[in-house]
């Protein structure tokens, strides 16, 4: 396996880099998952009480918000680079943003109607015990969205640039059918529209009713 690059150093470095270059705010911007997100917004009810657990440059926060001006948001993150940057940016929406590491602890009071998890589950050492801990904070009842990218396609694609040490494991179907089970009897998964023609298999999206 190469050399674990999941460091709040090391993400620091790429979000101050990759905003330095204007490209978070592009529509190309390669971490804007819209596929994914477009159908995690169409289940979210208006007026939920929503986490978006290592939201990153905020991207599906702020789609939320616009979509759903009457849902509360909150996105957490262990980079202080960029949740520094989305707190200027979002200023006017509303949406709330906190530095934390959900690998130690999730530094929250509360309950929340729906907890969001996208593409943060490949850099996690131990991603059982944590979703075990976040779903402390979701209300029974509640939905919980996970995503992230699987197949060898992926390992290529890291390969090629140089950022393999991101992804600690890669995920199956089953994988994420197991880690699920756990807290729902039910456990769904969605395909979400190519993102990019040669990307057709980079997603796994599943999501939960907390029984």
């Amino acid at each position: 396996m190469s050399k674990n690059f999941n460091t709040i150093q090391y993400w620091n470095k790429i979000y101050r880099k990759e905003s330095t270059a204007g490209e978070i705010v592009k529509d190309t911007y390669h971490r804007n998952y819209k596929n994914v997100f477009d159908e995690i917004l169409k289940m979210i009810p208006n007026g939920s009480n929503v986490l978006d657990v290592a939201c990153g440059p905020g991207i599906f926060c702020r789609a939320l918000k616009i979509r759903k001006p009457q849902t509360r948001i909150m996105g957490i993150d262990f980079s202080g680079f960029i949740i520094n940057q989305n707190k200027k940016r979002d200023r006017g929406l509303g949406i709330k943003y906190l530095q934390g590491d959900i690998r130690k602890e999730l530094p929250i009071g509360g309950k929340f109607d729906v907890i969001v998890m996208s593409e943060i589950l490949e850099h996690l050492k131990y991603p059982e015990k944590i979703v075990f801990n976040i779903m402390k904070s979701l209300k029974r009842g509640g939905l919980f969205f996970i995503s992230c990218p699987h197949d060898k396609d992926v390992v290529h694609w890291m390969k090629k640039h140089k950022t393999l040490g991101e992804h600690i494991r890669i995920w199956t179907h089953d994988d994420i059918f197991h880690l699920l089970v756990k807290h729902s009897d039910k456990v769904i998964f969605i395909q979400p529209k190519r993102l990019r023609p040669d990307w057709y298999e980079w997603h796994i999206l599943a999501y939960i009713k907390k029984s």
